[in-house]
């Protein structure tokens, strides 16, 4: 398989940090190359896949823009007859097993990512995987589960899938123009699927704001494609030498999470909107009326006068 390995790069880590960590972390005669150590030594060792992995970075641009851009490349290049088979987003704060590729490759998806959990040592979201689940779904036999949304850290994502978006969401291409963008790639267009919006869901009617990697995840459901997490896909997140797993990742990554661990992990990772409702003492909420209509009537009053 052909791979075009796509990498949002906030800013080049500076070589004294790089070499600091490194010892840290006990990797010696590290040489370093402006990513993560431990993200580097997961980039070497694709070498051991047998697939063509080709890897472009985009730096310095916001990372919507830069996942946009990114997968504009892909597209320019496979106009031009240098086709990669996969389109491949990772984060360069993340370290894999060079397994991880043929694992989801495996899974015959057009769209599948590995869990990252959240950078947080302690709260609700420690340990938790950033993908938001499904309360009821669960893993096939071999550890395969769809999910509402995926989180960007790891995804791969098949061209049949991306083209597929592409014709069904036709409004979402723009032009590029060097004097508009944040970076120096020069491709003519791309499709803005990483761009944040607002999602309304229908059973609540409520209405929240969801940031790239849910967007994007949300627009290939509604291109009438699923999103799938392999959960035998073990990903560290780093900060400095500190290292954050999924919790029960022993477990999880074998899709063989004792049941009570697994309906608290749906719980806490399933998109709910009560864990987001904010509950008011009554007196507060008769408050907040009184004010809303005070405001509305002060508004009403001043386009009547003009």
């Amino acid at each position: 398989m052909r791979i075009l390995l796509g990498v949002p790069l906030h800013a080049r880590m500076p070589d004294v940090e790089a070499i600091e960590i490194a010892s840290t972390l006990g990797i010696p005669n590290y040489r370093p190359n402006g990513f993560h150590p431990a993200f580097a030594i997961s980039l070497n060792d694709l070498k051991k896949t047998g697939h063509e992995v080709f890897i472009r970075t985009v730096m310095g641009a916001p990372v919507d823009a830069a996942r946009c851009t990114l997968f504009g490349i892909w597209l320019d290049l496979w106009r031009k007859g240098d086709r990669y088979d996969y389109f491949w987003m990772i984060d360069s704060d993340i370290s894999f097993t060079s397994t991880c590729l043929d694992s989801m490759i495996a899974a015959g998806k057009p769209i599948i990512g590995a869990g990252a959990t959240y950078k947080a040592d302690s709260g609700i979201k420690a340990g938790l995987s950033v993908s938001r689940l499904y309360p009821r779904e669960k893993p096939d036999k071999n550890g395969i589960l769809k999910v509402r949304w995926l989180n960007g850290a790891c995804t791969l994502l098949r061209a049949d899938g991306l083209f597929r978006m592409m014709a069904t969401m036709p409004e979402l291409r723009y032009q590029r123009f060097p004097q508009y963008e944040c970076d120096n790639v020069n491709i003519g267009e791309s499709w803005a699927f990483w761009t944040s919006t607002v999602h309304t869901f229908k059973d609540t009617k409520e209405t929240i704001f969801i940031s790239e990697d849910y967007a994007f995840s949300q627009r290939a459901m509604d291109c009438g494609i699923d999103n799938y997490l392999d959960l035998k896909v073990k990903l560290s997140h780093w900060n400095g030498t500190k290292e954050y797993q999924v919790k029960l990742a022993g477990d999880i990554n074998d899709g063989k999470a004792k049941a009570k661990e697994w309906d608290e992990i749906k719980r806490l990772s399933a998109y709910s909107t009560e864990l987001h409702r904010i509950t008011y003492p009554e007196d507060i909420v008769e408050r907040l009326k009184g004010l809303s209509t005070k405001i509305r009537d002060e508004q009403t009053r001043k386009l009547k006068t003009g």
